[in-house]
């Protein structure tokens, strides 16, 4: 019916039309973890963070059944990065099985791993821990507990305090 240079045409059209403009909805694999990272930059702007703009952008958030190597294991999440680029990983049986806080603790964890490059801090003050960034995220917002981890996950140049 049309000459093949015109197929072409048509089939490049179309699938210009299918690709996505926008960086940010490029950033993920996984369109049931992008709300986590949308919302990790609404609550880091809310408390003054200013975010490398290129960060999200090259960020890869996915599912993965099991970590292959053998340190990884028991990890529930991952938050693995090189110069140009970051990925975070999560289980799918830990996510199926987390209720709607323990979700937003882990991938806020990871996010912390990721865009803020803050290590883990497992300082205990009283009977909790000072910082989102303890190395058992899945239980990582105390009742009531949240808006403080998230004032201290976005502080300026803190990573684990040792005389918090």
């Amino acid at each position: 019916m049309f000459s093949r240079p015109v197929n072409y045409l048509v089939y490049f059209f179309l699938i210009s039309a299918c690709h996505v403009s926008s960086a940010e909805a490029r950033a993920y694999q996984s369109r049931t973890l992008q709300p986590y990272l949308i919302d990790f930059i609404k609550e880091g702007r809310a408390r003054g963070y200013e975010f490398n703009p290129f960060d999200p952008y090259t960020l890869t958030i996915s599912y993965i059944e099991v970590y292959e190597k053998k340190e990884h294991q028991k990890a529930i999440a991952l938050c693995e990065w090189t110069k140009f680029s970051s990925k975070i990983t999560v289980r799918i049986d830990y996510w199926a099985k987390a209720d709607l806080r323990e979700r937003e603790a882990v991938m806020f964890h990871e996010l912390g791993h990721c865009l803020l490059k803050r290590s883990h801090c497992d300082v205990v003050k009283g009977n909790r821990f000072i910082s989102v960034m303890h190395e058992i995220p899945e239980n990582a917002y105390p009742d009531g507990w949240r808006k403080e981890y998230l004032d201290e996950l976005f502080k300026r140049d803190v990573d684990c305090p040792e005389n918090y």
